[in-house]
């Protein structure tokens, strides 16, 4: 587990314990001598700390080096899901979690409907049974878990681990729930908010790999985003660096759930769009797919909307409106932050057709041909790289100081 009040010669110590380990894991196998070499560690401390992390079963001895002379050195590798930590999304309805060793290899997954969930204490309780489900169906001991990361939707204080509101439909505000996962779990603990999360994953993991500067947007009922730069999470001072969502594109424009006018959310999120083909059919008599729903609104959503773009004039006013007013705010952003690739997810990007219109706008939009190099990826919804990616926080603690 990481400790953060270790200091002086104890810090040290766990200094070096923690650059072997991590030497092992992106080299092995190997010996003891490779690791003297690769790191400034002196031999006999790497030989203290190799017999503990052997006794501890953290570290396994495989098989001998071939050698024409003297004693044949031993190589070493770590033991398979002897070091792991947990990676959790909290979304508006669910909660998935994984638990993911040093490889990035996930070894057990779960998923918990919290749509009857109406408390604080219900929740955090919710939470704390997950976790103590996965760790007793993976049967990995809980002191080989080095710590939980969190990413969660809606608003969140980093530093004290907070979630001031996850879901806007349920009255939970203000969910201590680093300070309560700490307290009984005793496991360092970050909680962040999801688009962070998904970035720091693709940075890691997924599709930023290589690049030291990204933008993750996901775009659902809501609209967030994650910014890497030079390889850490943007996170400005009050650390709410990053609403994309409430870019303002258009002056004295529709009303967004944030109480502002114009926002990039009011207009491209599924929600938004929803909000305003019902507006726009409420007011004609007939159309394609106003004669479908037979005044039954229920079946209006987004998915369907996309189904009749080629067949209801209005479905196609209102997704292309929304792929324009997210070009321009793409468009935005890459002139103000110019980063190396920029990855869309969410259910907006679920029909190709609006990812591959979004692309198209957003290269006419920008102001010089210099930015027009910026790569575009697309991330399917429920890919695992979300809780590598939350799992992620973890690993980059554990090992910010190798």
């Amino acid at each position: 587990m990481i400790n953060k009040n270790i200091k002086g010669t104890s810090a040290l110590r766990q200094k070096n314990r923690i650059q072997i380990i991590d030497y092992i894991r992106k080299n092995a196998p190997v010996t003891r001598i490779d690791i003297f070499n690769g790191t400034n560690i002196s031999r006999p401390t790497i030989t203290r700390i190799v017999k503990q992390l052997v006794e501890e079963k953290i570290v396994e001895e495989s098989g001998m080096v071939e050698t024409h002379a003297g004693r044949k050195p031993i190589y070493l590798k770590l033991r398979k899901s002897a070091l792991c930590c947990m990676g959790m999304n909290i979304y508006r309805n669910n909660i998935r979690a994984s638990i993911i060793d040093l490889d990035k290899n996930i070894l057990i997954s779960k998923k918990v409907s919290i749509n009857n969930v109406k408390t604080q204490k219900e929740f955090l309780e919710t939470v704390l049974d997950m976790i103590h489900s996965l760790i007793d169906e993976s049967k990995i001991s809980i002191k080989h878990v080095i710590g939980i990361g969190i990413g969660s939707s809606g608003v969140v204080d980093y530093d004290k681990g907070i979630l001031h509101n996850f879901n806007p439909h349920l009255n939970i505000r203000n969910i201590p729930l680093k300070a309560f996962l700490e307290k009984e779990l005793n496991i360092q603990t970050f909680v962040d908010n999801n688009p962070n999360t998904r970035a720091l994953g693709e940075y890691w993991y997924g599709y930023g790999r290589g690049y030291k500067d990204i933008a993750y947007i996901v775009c659902g009922e809501g609209i967030g985003s994650g910014i890497i730069v030079d390889g850490n999470i943007l996170r400005g001072k009050n650390n709410i660096t990053g609403e994309f969502g409430h870019m303002t594109v258009a002056v004295n424009g529709r009303e967004c759930n944030c109480g502002r006018y114009g926002c990039v959310e009011a207009y491209c999120s599924t929600e938004g769009i929803e909000k305003i083909l019902n507006e726009k059919i409420s007011q004609v008599d007939t159309s394609p797919i106003k004669d479908f729903i037979k005044g039954n609104r229920s079946k209006l959503n987004y998915s369907l909307i996309c189904e009749f773009y080629n067949k209801d004039r209005y479905c196609k006013e209102v997704l292309d409106q929304a792929t324009t007013i997210l070009s321009i705010g793409l468009s935005n952003l890459m002139g103000i932050l110019n980063p190396e690739i920029i990855v869309l997810s969410g259910e907006l990007f679920d029909n190709d057709f609006m990812f591959d219109q979004v692309i198209d706008k957003t290269k006419q939009e920008v102001f010089t041909d210099l930015i027009g190099d910026i790569k575009f990826k697309k991330r399917e919804q429920m890919d695992y790289v979300y809780e590598i990616g939350a799992a992620a926080l973890v690993y980059k603690a554990y090992f910010k100081n190798v």
